[in-house]
């Protein structure tokens, strides 16, 4: 007599479950955007500049960032190149932000005309851990500067525009980096015009007074 032929139960495989630390969402929501084109002043979800990538990224995460390359600078803790570990942002020059995924890699959106990419570093400035060990994981950071913040973001989009407009591609990316650090005086920048501009008026004056 035959055995009655029985099918096995089949074997449920394993998926990759999604990260749920704030650094592992960062991560793949940077990922995720890989192939989007860069934009001045985008934060997404179809384009992105540098800090709207990385900005968006974390927002994913539950962690709030601010809005710029600059002032991203001044969050979280301050990481040495040997100590880097994913989620760290990378900063090669004062205008530009990266995602730090680990093994010498990162993401960012590059510049005008390019795509968000993920690939080896090209240089390195500083960087700054705002999640993870030491950092502030799921707690928001305050941004430093609202007013500077927003004077910044309105700068870099209309000159965003502007290069677009123009189609200025890369110079629009330099132009960025100049609003950036013009816009990193924040208050004081209205100061030191106020003090120039009554600086250059007393030889002005004197020159219409000899002339009288």
């Amino acid at each position: 007599m035959s055995t009655p032929f029985t099918i096995a139960p089949a074997v449920a495989v394993p998926t990759a479950s999604a990260p749920t630390d704030p650094v592992g969402v960062a991560i793949a929501f940077a990922r995720a955007q890989i192939g989007k084109p860069y934009r001045w002043g985008g934060t997404g979800p179809d384009a992105y500049d540098c800090s709207g990538l990385v900005q968006a990224a974390y927002k994913s995460a539950g962690v709030n960032l601010p809005r710029t390359t600059t002032l991203m600078l001044t969050v979280g803790k301050p990481v040495a190149k040997a100590d880097l570990a994913p989620g760290d942002l990378v900063f090669p020059d004062p205008g530009h932000v990266q995602l730090y995924t680990g093994g010498g890699n990162q993401v960012e959106a590059p510049r005008a005309g390019e795509n968000v990419v993920e690939r080896p570093m090209w240089g390195f400035m500083t960087a700054r851990r705002v999640a993870g060990d030491g950092g502030t994981a799921g707690s928001p950071i305050p941004v430093v500067g609202a007013a500077v913040d927003v004077a910044n973001g309105l700068a870099s989009g209309a000159l965003g525009a502007l290069g677009n407009a123009l189609g200025l591609g890369s110079l629009a990316t330099d132009m960025r980096k100049i609003a950036l650090q013009i816009a990193f005086v924040g208050a004081g920048v209205g100061l030191v015009l106020l003090g120039a501009s009554r600086a250059a008026a007393a030889p002005v004056q004197k020159v219409i007074g000899a002339l009288a």
